[in-house]
């Protein structure tokens, strides 16, 4: 769902300043020419990375989007491609994907996060085919977990990922001196920091 977003957002960004979008979603490859309105699926041969590079090197800019979250198989060595950017969306259980962020030396970002109803929404879809007392009762659920940690999606629908959620906070705030809890202890509510406090 993420990835999906994302290549609308980037279809719709300016042609000009971004003309070419390669989208690799399972075993399957897109490469979208925005100023000729057309689009090219790829496979195996000729590899999307090899492509992309093609245009790299024909001064074409381009973004990357690597939807890991249907991929069978870790995003290949050639991506990122030279002169293009890359983001790779990966599912709630990370660690398929942690040593391809290493090698790459990858920073990871948490875009933000969805808002109550665009989560109801999702366990509703989770939960379509269960009886209306099972959903009513899995929204509860998360909702009660969104309200602990955020509407953290990693963090939320599963208890494994939520308790180890909630752990590595309390290790956090056990690990704070005085004067951190302290500075930290109006984020989220109506108190006012000074800015030099800010990190």
């Amino acid at each position: 769902m993420p990835g999906s977003y994302l290549l609308y957002q980037l279809l719709h960004y300016d042609a000009e300043q971004l003309p070419m979008v390669a989208y690799v979603i399972g075993s399957q490859s897109f490469l979208f020419d925005k100023t000729t309105k057309t689009v090219s699926t790829y496979r195996d041969n000729p590899r999307i990375e090899d492509v992309v590079n093609i245009f790299f090197f024909r001064g074409v800019k381009g973004y990357c989007i690597y939807d890991a979250t249907l991929a069978c198989r870790q995003p290949s060595a050639g991506l990122p491609c030279k002169g293009w950017g890359m983001i790779v969306v990966t599912p709630p259980d990370k660690n398929e994907y942690e040593r391809w962020t290493k090698k790459m030396d990858a920073t990871a970002i948490v875009t933000n996060c969805p808002e109550e109803n665009d989560v109801r929404a999702m366990c509703i879809w989770m939960k379509r085919n269960r009886p209306l007392q099972e959903q009513a009762e899995y929204w509860k659920e998360v909702r009660g977990r969104m309200n602990n940690v955020g509407p953290i999606l990693r963090s939320i629908f599963d208890k494994q990922a939520y308790d180890d959620r909630i752990k590595a906070c309390q290790q956090a705030v056990d690990g704070m001196n005085a004067s951190e809890l302290k500075r930290n202890l109006g984020i989220g509510c109506c108190y006012s920091s000074n800015d030099n406090d800010l990190s």
